[in-house]
């Protein structure tokens, strides 16, 4: 019987969407379209995608993140951010390669008037390849 690697040791750490405090609009889709997105990949990536506690603070800062990936051994981290003045607000989304902290991916999405389902189709149809044994 082999021994495998700790249940955390995924390709694909995702880490919840945050807004700033009080912003109850960006929250609600913050954590709507990190639910939806989730939920896809946990299904199109079975066994490879993990998910991390929220990482506190607000913002996460990109280091923070990078740090999180590695204690994980993940390959990619994928995070997103409520940011931007109220009624000009976007969700930022990233997908960062842990080893050098480069963006493999990033996309903007306002947050007035968004489809978290929309968002989790594009995120979802962006990622890299997670099945990819180096």
């Amino acid at each position: 019987h082999a021994k495998h690697a700790p249940p955390a040791d995924k390709p694909l750490l995702a880490i919840p969407f945050t807004a700033p405090e009080g912003d109850a609009t960006g929250k609600a889709l913050a954590s709507a379209a990190f639910a939806e997105l989730y939920g896809r990949m946990a299904i199109a990536h079975h066994g490879l995608v993990g998910l991390s506690p929220n990482l506190g603070g607000s913002p996460p800062d990109q280091n923070n993140v990078l740090e999180r990936g590695r204690a994980q051994h993940a390959k990619y981290v994928l995070y997103g951010v409520v940011g931007g003045q109220s009624g000009t607000e976007n969700l930022d989304v990233r997908v960062l390669e842990v080893d050098d902290g480069s963006v493999a991916w990033s996309g903007s999405f306002a947050v007035t008037g968004a489809d978290p389902a929309a968002i989790a189709t594009e995120v979802s149809s962006k990622l890299p390849d997670l099945d990819d044994d180096d």
